[in-house]
């Protein structure tokens, strides 16, 4: 695990509510983005980079203030 993630569960880990898990055929998802990309143009980025960007903007707003320290 990344150490941006690990900061992240680490901020957010008391606010987390954890449930039992659901028992489920479904073994990973995935997403098909062709649409968004081809009639919005997005672009899928690497996870860190949105990660920070959106710890960032936690810290701007103040709904956390141990966010980014």
């Amino acid at each position: 695990m990344s150490p941006l993630l690990m900061k992240i569960f680490a901020i957010f880990s008391s606010q987390v509510t954890r449930e039992e898990a659901r028992i489920s055929t479904e073994t990973c998802i995935y997403t098909d983005t062709s649409k968004i990309q081809r009639e919005l143009g997005w672009k899928p980025r690497p996870i860190e980079e949105s990660l920070q960007q959106t710890l960032q903007w936690f810290k701007n707003n103040g709904f956390d203030k141990n966010v980014g320290k």
